[in-house]
């Protein structure tokens, strides 16, 4: 992970003294079926919003498949 610092007057902003900026690229395999792709995008989205130290990957990836799933019968 890159992480770039910068100094800015933040005194007219309450932050507590700093705050992040995050970017995410997120690249999805084209060879896969939608249903994966989308499971897929769902799993790097959760994985990159829950804490890994409390968070397991296997749970994870059981709630990507359930939303996946979810939204595929939504579409029909």
């Amino acid at each position: 992970m890159e992480i770039e610092i910068r100094r800015e007057d933040l005194s007219h902003v309450d932050c507590g003294g700093a705050y992040r900026e995050v970017k995410a690229y997120i690249i999805i395999d084209s060879s896969l079926s939608p249903f994966l792709q989308r499971q897929s995008l769902i799993h790097e989205v959760l994985s990159l919003h829950l804490d890994p130290l409390e968070c397991s990957q296997e749970l994870i990836t059981e709630l990507a498949h359930i939303l996946a799933e979810s939204l595929e019968q939504l579409e029909q």
